[in-house]
């Protein structure tokens, strides 16, 4: 949205320029009237002509990207574009390939040899069968501070447990395949309040909304924030992504990232 408010004030000032550069364009063909005689109304009218289709094409390009982010401010989700999807596919951080037990085993060691340097950190989890993994081990669990979950993994009905864990259970409607816009707001409440919270998605799926979750994670210099969310393999990526979790660690280069993605997704 950012990126689009500042295209539409450039595009704002490349207009006045071009009115602008006209006016002075116009004021020098009058100033050397006498000297170019006959062909003086011939290149007017061509300057003329020039300008006001190159005014026309900078106004009509305006009002097209300005559409656009009007119809995506009354949205009420984003989705992927169909021709971008294998984008999102790709992991957003490290991936830990192998079956559950090894990957949770390799994530326990990268998270006890990280902790030597920083060591208060906050996890936060999305996906049914990596929250379960999470609960389970007694090491990693201490740092949980929010699960999103949607009870269902591969199309089949699942039932993570151990909800007493949480302070705050929260129900919530997301698309499949979509990021609800109310997500934003939500996710950024949850963080604040520092309660340890299960966001469970009633209708629709969880998956995407790792994407505003990472945008909305705060950047502390005495705390580390991680992402983590399980990959299942990919198929509709451009090759082939094996099985395993994905660790995120929140700073500003991820978050660019996340950025970029949530700018091609469409407003529907």
């Amino acid at each position: 949205m950012l990126k689009t408010i500042n295209f539409l004030l450039k595009t704002k000032i490349m207009l006045g320029m071009e009115v602008v550069l006209l006016v002075i364009t116009m004021f020098c063909l009058l100033w050397l009237k006498n000297v170019l005689v006959g062909a003086f109304y011939l290149l007017f009218i061509i300057n003329l002509f020039l300008w006001l289709i190159l005014i026309i094409m900078t106004v009509n390009l305006y009002n097209r990207v300005k559409m656009k982010e009007e119809k995506n401010l009354i949205s009420n989700k984003l989705k992927i574009p169909e021709k971008d999807r294998y984008k999102f596919a790709q992991p957003l951080g490290r991936l830990i390939e192998g079956t559950r037990k090894e990957t949770i085993l390799q994530v326990e060691k990268i998270i006890r040899d990280y902790q030597k340097s920083i060591p208060k950190l906050k996890f936060y989890i999305v996906g049914d069968i990596v929250t379960q993994d999470f609960l389970a081990n007694t090491y990693l669990n201490s740092f949980i501070r929010l699960c999103i979950i949607d009870e269902r993994t591969q199309r089949n009905e699942i039932k993570i447990g151990n909800e007493n864990f949480f302070e705050e259970i929260i129900e919530f409607e997301n698309p499949q395949g979509s990021i609800n816009r109310k997500s934003f707001i939500l996710l950024e409440k949850i963080i604040q309040s520092n309660k340890k919270t299960l966001l469970k998605i009633t209708k629709g799926e969880e998956d995407l909304l790792v994407l505003p979750l990472v945008l909305k994670l705060p950047l502390n210099k005495n705390e580390t924030n991680f992402v983590f969310y399980g990959q299942p393999p990919i198929t509709d990526a451009k090759f082939h992504i094996p099985e395993g979790i994905v660790i995120v660690e929140i700073n500003k280069r991820i978050q660019r990232v996340v950025k970029k993605f949530l700018s091609i997704m469409d407003g529907v």
